[in-house]
């Protein structure tokens, strides 16, 4: 009986001790792919993903797929996306800050060669121009990531200068077009 008192204390001591590991460690450390590009990537922002940059930030990536990651943050402006997709197989995907997908497109959905989509908040006004390709979001924060596939080294140049000239951008005023 006189053990009982001090085995208490070791045990509720060490819950304590595992339950304030438990909740330090799932605020210091990224766990989520967003939380590791917010956390990494400059916002409104193309980046390639690679081997000298960001290798492992997306969680499940392939070796058969190159990647490029925007992270973006919109208030009232639309973000405009620029990439090359259909020399080949890729896919666009818009994500939530909470891994949600809310759009996705592949080339061979879009058959066009250069993708020029505006992301755009559910509420805010639309002074787009007239043509563009736009799609509402939900989600003020998130991040865009391109997939692009490859075959050989050759291909895999290819598919690396087209995700170079990707880009991302946040249009403040957009003029509206007459």
């Amino acid at each position: 009986m006189k053990f009982i008192k001090p085995i208490l204390i070791i045990v509720s001591t060490a819950i304590i001790t595992h339950l304030l590991l438990i909740i330090y460690w799932a605020n210091n450390s990224p766990n989520s792919p967003y939380l590791r590009v917010a956390e990494l990537l400059e916002v409104n922002k193309f980046h390639v993903v690679n081997e000298s940059f960001g290798k492992g930030i997306l969680q499940f990536e392939s070796q058969d797929l190159r990647y490029g990651v925007c992270h973006y943050a919109l208030n009232e402006q639309a973000l405009i996306l620029n990439a090359t997709i259909n020399n080949g197989f890729g896919i666009v995907t818009v994500y939530s800050q909470f891994g949600e997908a809310l759009f996705s497109i592949n080339s061979r959905q879009t058959k066009m060669e250069n993708l020029r989509l505006a992301l755009l908040l559910e509420g805010a006004p639309n002074n787009l121009p007239d043509g563009l390709v736009f799609h509402r979001i939900k989600s003020s924060k998130g991040m865009v990531v391109v997939r692009l596939a490859t075959s050989d080294q050759s291909y895999n140049a290819n598919v690396e200068l087209q995700l170079k000239m990707a880009n991302c951008q946040v249009i403040d005023d957009v003029v509206e077009s007459d």
